[in-house]
């Protein structure tokens, strides 16, 4: 995000100080009444979760992105489940009935939300689901999660919470003598790096956070300048569909190019 920004405040002709507001929502926004009421800056743009728009000069314009709570977990747009829904969408129209979810910690907006659309998207397409076992984000949980299901869970498509939970479900189906995507398909979400080269590659769902924090700063610059918003310049996210379910790739796309 800090890239996508500083790129989008030299192209308009501003330079950025990076400033950190740590501790609680309190002393976040104390730190900030400070930053705001130097006199130093003609705009803020807080990543951080604010409280209260900050008490400083009539000058200063302050932006706070919606997309991350008090405890700077995902938020907002952010937490969209419309990839988990189109790739199930494709699994079931591929001929897949039988699905399995593994959430992330369900203390954070986002895993609620993809549990949510999984739920929604079985009882609308009248799809069979497995459970939705609650998992951590790590890829224990996937291990364990696949350890659990009876010997005769295949076939099987498992929605994993992130790549790592997904890279636990291949673990543990190879263990169990089960071939990812014969008898399982799994998809994951964040395209980590490693996600385009283990074999099986991973289906993922890719998130553009450069061009978050890109689009934030030409916002707050429309702010300064009085101007209207520029309309959107593509998606924060997109699914890029490789090897974990029977798409074949023979490398890592770069992140402005897609196979959605």
């Amino acid at each position: 995000m800090l890239a996508g920004a500083t790129q989008a405040a030299q192209k308009a002709g501003y330079a950025i100080e990076v400033q950190t507001l740590a501790g609680d929502p309190e002393a976040r926004q104390q730190r900030l009444d400070e930053i705001v009421n130097s006199g130093q800056f003609e705009g803020v743009l807080s990543f951080a979760s604010l409280q209260a728009r900050p008490s400083g000069e009539a000058g200063t314009t302050v932006l706070s992105l919606a997309e991350f709570d008090d405890d700077m977990k995902v938020s907002g747009d952010l937490t969209d489940p419309t990839p988990l829904v189109k790739m199930m969408e494709e699994l079931a129209s591929r001929g897949h009935r039988r699905f399995l979810h593994i959430t992330g910690a369900l203390g954070y907006p986002s895993a609620r939300a993809r549990r949510d659309a999984y739920l929604m998207t079985i009882e609308r397409l009248g799809l069979q689901s497995l459970g939705v076992i609650e998992g951590d984000w790590t890829g224990e949980s996937g291990l364990k999660a696949i350890r659990s299901l009876p010997d005769d869970a295949p076939p099987l498509a498992v929605v994993a919470s992130n790549d790592v939970v997904a890279t636990g479900v291949v673990r543990g189906a190879l263990e169990r003598g089960w071939t990812v995507p014969g008898d399982l398909c799994v998809t994951g979400w964040d395209d980590l790096d490693s996600s385009a080269y283990q074999v099986p590659s991973i289906t993922t769902v890719f998130v553009d956070y450069q061009r978050l924090g890109s689009r934030s700063l030409q916002r707050l610059v429309a702010a300064l300048r009085g101007e209207p918003e520029a309309a959107s310049d593509g998606e924060l996210q997109r699914i890029i569909w490789r090897e974990s379910t029977g798409d074949l790739i023979s490398a890592k796309p770069p992140h402005g190019s897609t196979r959605d």
